[in-house]
């Protein structure tokens, strides 16, 4: 379907779909969202997990919990990427 035909479908003009947009891509229109929006795919496996411990500098686990959180994972769920990735 073209642009023109969904703006007639739903009785819309380009003039309104394009303040729309402006105002939310602007980012300063309230959504009423509160806080931060993560995503979090699926685990790698649904195999049964077995816990392992591994002893490292703390300054690594710092970085590693600090990696895991900007992608919204847990740290272990982060570093089994991360094992699996370089397996």
């Amino acid at each position: 379907m073209k642009d023109k035909e969904l703006l007639e479908r739903f009785n819309l003009t380009e003039q309104y779909v394009d303040a729309v947009a402006e105002s939310v891509e602007d980012e300063n229109m309230s959504d009423d969202i509160q806080g931060a929006l993560i995503w979090s795919p699926q685990r790698l496996s649904n195999d049964e997990l077995t816990t392992i411990s591994v002893r490292m500098p703390t300054s690594l686990a710092q970085k590693l919990s600090r990696d895991a959180t900007k992608y919204g994972l847990t740290r272990s769920e982060y570093i089994r990427r991360k094992l699996a990735h370089s397996a």
